[in-house]
Formats: C-alpha cells, structure tokens, sequence
C-alpha cells in the first residue's frame, strides 16, 4: 500500500453548546472524539454512519475548516497548522472539500465560467483550461453550460461544477461529504463512476462520506464505521460489510436497500458466533434497544459504549468503560465487548 498522503491523529473537536444550568459555563459537545485515520493514493476510504454521527465535522477537521481541539492532522507526514492565509491556501492546493449541497456551495450570482476561471486564477492554474475542466466532469458541449448560473442548471449538474472547482486546484486528497446524497436517485450512481474514474486518472487519495453503507461498499475500498463521534468499526470494504463485527455496523446493513432480500426480512450477515450471543441476552435487553433509537446527545453521551443504550448485545461492562481495539481479520477490526476478554456472554 502507498504511504499515506493525509493522516489524522485521535482527533478532537469540542463545541461550546448551551448549558442546562442558569450559571456557568456552557456544556461542551464532543462532536468527535479520538478519530485517527489515512488516506492513500488512487484509493476511496468511506466513512459512515447516521446523521449527527461527526462525519461532516471530520471532512471540517481535515479541510482545515475547524481547528482541532486536540490530536494531528498531517499532510504528507508533517504536521498542518493552518487557519487562514497564504498558508491555508497552499493547503487547499493539495485538499479539496466538495459539500453535500452544491445549490448552497455554489454563488447563484455567478456563472459557471466565472466559479471555475476564479478557482483556477487563485490556484495558479491557467484560465483556458474551463473547457478541460467542463470535460472532465462530463458537462459537454462545454460552451453549452459554461454561461449558465446555477439555479439553471440541474442538480447533478451542480454537483459536476463543485467537483470541477475542487479540480480546478488540482489537488491530492478530495474529501467528499455526502456527495450524492441531494441528488435524484437515478444518477447517484453515474456520479460514483465519475468521482471513481477521477480518482484512478489523477491518483487521488478521497474520503466518502455517506450514510448509506451499500454505496460505500460499491465505491469504496475501506469502510469506517463511526457513532456518536467515535470509530467504532474499520476494515476492507467487503470484510466489514460481508462479516461485520458491531452490532451498530450491522444495524446499517439491515437499514440499506437489498432487491435480493425478502420483504420484512432483516438481512443474514450476522456471523454465528454473533447470533449466538444476541439469543443469549434477554427480552428487556432487546427492548431497551428499540426504545433509545435515536443517537445519543453527544452533549451528555452515555457511559462506556456510545451504543449500549440501543444494543442488543449490551452488558453490564459495555457501561463501564469503551472497549479496546479488537483484530477480526487482515486490517479489520471492531471495538465490542461481545468480542473483547470481558465479552462472555
């Protein structure tokens, strides 16, 4: 495998929230917590997880949108201080964030020319190459759409023009936040292809970030899993969703659409060993779970594992403490209880 050209370091990032109490300070939000991660060339690495997880806040970390409360982010193996400036454009040269919105990430004052000339002008690149740029993202003619403003041009068309500012820098890392999450349907996949084919053509290194882990399977060589601003779960793609480990990675499995399964019937992926456990654990457990659905405030999260209160596995230490690190295969592992020393069920 190359060697990394982004790295992040336990990464945090804690935001001042409001406070329940009349005086003090307000409570801090740990949107993320402890995050490490690399990204290599010519490879996509998913991050998913619901919304609310710390997954837009990652791609912010990584960007250098937001400064990290603790941890490193390191560019080429050095560390990254920038915040603005000289320094941060010569940052954003070499990474690129493409939004999840691009009707919000796009001027609807200016035309398609005007957003790419500009990001070429402030990258150094030559302003003729707008007709190499359209092409690259398969907008043709490109006189066609150059002239245009946003709000006349589809919303997979939007999206084309923001991957083709990000280009227009020509950069090593994209990190893709929610690509085609606002787009229709029917062309999610030909933008995957797409930012697939740009990946091998410039030898990019790109973080996907998603909610919808059956995506992140087809486009993606390695998944992260992360909950409630933690990683949970990281491995091979196919690893992680054909033998999934945490019980929340496999939640996301049964969540995603499948045409070969049975309608009402929840997806087989539990390994035996898992289900072996889960039939060992009580109704009141299983009840539990159904009734703290939503993810937890990250404000006041719960103790131990973020995701005991909706587990089905849960024990009495997956409310002491996180679990360690646990190895289920080349470069796949799981932080479960059910799996660590303390996991007898």
């Amino acid at each position: 495998m190359s060697e990394a050209v982004l790295e992040a370091y336990d990464l945090v990032k804690e935001f001042r929230g409001s406070t329940q109490r009349r005086v003090g300070k307000p409570a801090p939000v740990r949107a993320v917590d402890g995050v490490s991660l690399s990204l290599q060339p010519g490879r996509v690495t998913a991050l998913v997880g619901e919304s609310g997880s710390g997954k837009s806040t990652v791609a912010r970390l990584l960007s250098g949108l937001y400064p990290p409360t603790a941890g490193r982010v390191l560019l080429d193996g050095s560390a990254v201080r920038v915040r603005r400036g000289a320094a941060f454009r010569r940052y954003t040269d070499d990474v690129q964030l493409i939004l999840q919105d691009p009707f919000s990430s796009l001027n609807p004052v200016h035309t398609v020319r005007y957003t790419l000339t500009r990001a070429l002008r402030l990258h150094g690149q030559p302003a003729d190459g707008l007709a190499n740029l359209l092409q690259r993202v398969n907008l043709t003619p490109a006189e066609q759409f150059a002239d245009r403003f946003p709000h006349q041009l589809s919303g997979g068309q939007r999206q084309r023009v923001a991957i083709a500012r990000a280009l227009a820098a020509r950069p090593r890392v994209l990190l893709a936040d929610e690509p085609v999450s606002m787009l229709d349907v029917s062309i999610r996949l030909g933008m995957l292809r797409l930012l697939a084919r740009l990946t091998e053509e410039d030898n990019l290194a790109v973080l996907y970030i998603t909610h919808d882990i059956a995506s992140a399977r087809y486009f993606a060589a390695d998944i992260l899993v992360m909950y409630a601003g933690q990683l949970i779960e990281r491995g091979p793609a196919e690893s992680v969703t054909q033998h999934p480990v945490h019980p929340y990675t496999q939640m996301l499995i049964d969540a995603a659409p499948d045409p070969d399964r049975p309608r009402g019937q929840e997806a087989q992926v539990p390994s035996e060993a898992t289900r072996e456990r889960s039939h060992k654990h009580s109704e009141a457990t299983r009840e539990r779970s159904h009734q703290h659905s939503d993810v937890p405030s990250l404000a006041a999260p719960p103790a131990g594992c973020r995701f005991q209160p909706r587990c089905p596995l849960a024990m009495p230490v997956c409310v002491e403490s996180f679990p360690a690190e646990t190895q289920h295969g080349t470069d796949h592992v799981a932080h479960c209880w059910a799996y660590g020393e303390k996991g007898s069920a």
